[in-house]
């Protein structure tokens, strides 16, 4: 059941990464086409991972798949287990199972809650210690995709900015006319582009390797230390970021990882790919500085 190397399917769109990944490739001129269980856009094709898809039937021309659909917030993981998992582990593995039927290489993307965070920099085959629902169901996939025959990859990410991120550019915005703002000093994250996240989903689509790799920023940072390098750098007083405690206003910080950052062996000793630079992807959803591509000559 050979396939032809024509076009890379995107699970899930109309997600923050998913349309990104598109966009990205479109530009480089990489074939492309997604899903989404929102009857909005006619070129997508629609496939809603609460349905039955034992019969389900990919898209002709499709070499790879990049699954990026689900109940993303943490929030509603948590309120909603059961529908929840349905839809990450269920639907998840029932549409994977389609794409390997059909020997269609698949990156599954996953997320760096699969660990605890209680340590930084764990590799790639570091046992999991999930504290969320959200972070358990992603170890759910994992486990079973990567028992089953075929290929695929597992692609864990640290957090990942879009282009434009409205928390930022409400405090850039609030900074540069003189409001005080009130980030959390008790949060951290590890953060990467969109961009960056995309170029790498572009090689693993060209390469096919298999696996678990991981894509993290260089380092933990709280969204204070961010919100001063931001005050800095839009030439704003920093007098005017108050950090205040995300643990005192309800949110349980100990389901986030204490620990961001990623080890990255895998793509760095395979592909030569390192860590994102934490502060560059600040930088870059906040349009301070250009973001220059390092993977366009390897798709």
């Amino acid at each position: 059941m050979g396939r032809k190397n024509n076009k890379v399917l995107i699970v899930g769109i109309d997600s923050m990464i998913g349309g990104a990944i598109a966009k990205h490739f479109q530009a480089w001129g990489k074939d492309c086409i997604g899903t989404s269980r929102r009857l909005v856009n006619p070129n997508h094709l629609f496939l809603d991972l609460r349905q039955d898809l034992s019969r389900w039937q990919p898209p002709a021309n499709i070499d790879c798949a990049v699954i990026l659909a689900g109940v993303t917030a943490l929030a509603d993981c948590e309120a909603d287990p059961v529908d929840s998992h349905y839809v990450n582990v269920t639907g998840t593995l029932s549409a994977i199972r389609r794409l390997l039927d059909h020997e269609i290489y698949v990156v599954f993307v996953s997320s760096n809650l699969v660990f605890d965070g209680s340590r930084p920099n764990l590799d790639e085959d570091t046992q999991q210690s999930p504290v969320t629902e959200y972070g358990r169901q992603k170890v759910a996939v994992e486990r079973e995709l990567l028992s089953w025959p075929g290929k695929a990859a597992v692609l864990r990410l640290t957090k990942v900015l879009p282009r434009s991120f409205k928390l930022f550019d409400g405090w850039r915005s609030s900074l540069l006319q003189g409001e005080v703002i009130t980030p959390f000093a008790d949060l951290f994250f590890a953060p990467i582009s969109t961009r960056y996240v995309a170029e790498i989903a572009a090689m693993l689509t060209a390469k096919k390797p298999e696996g678990i790799f991981h894509a993290s920023g260089s380092t933990s940072l709280t969204y204070a230390e961010a919100a001063y390098y931001i005050a800095r750098r839009c030439g704003a007083d920093p007098g005017l970021v108050n950090p205040i405690s995300a643990r005192k206003k309800g949110i349980n910080v100990e389901q986030m990882p204490r620990h961001a950052t990623l080890n990255m062996s895998r793509l760095k000793t395979e592909f030569g790919i390192g860590s994102a630079d934490s502060i560059e992807s600040i930088s870059s959803c906040i349009e301070l500085t250009p973001r220059i591509s390092v993977m366009s000559n390897m798709i």
